[in-house]
């Protein structure tokens, strides 16, 4: 019976980690194929940063893991090494930026360990706090590693973007998530 338990707690564990790298690696293709279409220069807000939000929320510390795993495969697709120190520190600063945000703010809001008191102020000031700290730790891995400096305008349109990928899916992951409750609870049938 131990073992058992234990197995599903890794099995869940592996799981949970595929999701979070697919699920990364999913939008990303997403957004570069949505790139294509558009004129030079434009941009289109990061779905990924959401996934990152979500990872983190659902999964805690094996969240920053699946985000860093996801992150480094990104990377390596992106025609670079993933083991080069630029791409170990992108994939830190990625995986990091959620888990910290929400450690701050779980300690600044007194919001509980399972997140039941978290309202949509909280939920968007998490969004804000790790959109901030992503782009600062992108600029400063662009800076320090890459010896680019990141111009302003480039850090509003990151921020800018994480932001809105992020409240983008979390919105719709919470519609989702209560349009099937409300078909299960007002009028739908029980096994939807």
């Amino acid at each position: 019976m131990g073992l058992l338990y234990i197995w599903s707690d890794v099995l869940a564990a592996i799981l949970a980690l595929i999701g979070v790298i697919l699920g990364l690696r999913l939008l990303v293709g997403v957004e570069v194929h949505i790139l294509e279409w558009l004129p030079p220069g434009f941009d289109v807000p990061r779905l990924p940063a959401g996934v990152e939000t979500l990872a983190v929320l659902l999964f805690d510390k094996l969240g920053v893991l699946g985000v860093f795993l996801g992150t480094l495969i990104v990377v390596s697709d992106d025609a670079r090494c993933a083991l080069d120190a630029s791409g170990l520190l992108q994939a830190m600063v990625t995986a990091f930026a959620p888990l910290l945000s929400l450690r701050v703010l779980r300690s600044v809001l007194h919001l509980d360990n399972h997140l039941l008191n978290l309202s949509m102020q909280a939920l968007v000031a998490l969004v804000l706090v790790q959109g901030l700290l992503g782009t600062a730790g992108r600029a400063a891995v662009a800076g320090f590693v890459q010896g680019q400096t990141p111009q302003i305008s480039d850090l509003l349109v990151g921020l800018t973007a994480d932001v809105a990928g992020s409240m983008i899916l979390i919105l719709g992951v919470a519609l989702v998530w209560r349009l099937q409750r409300h078909l299960r609870g007002g009028g739908g049938s029980s096994d939807v």
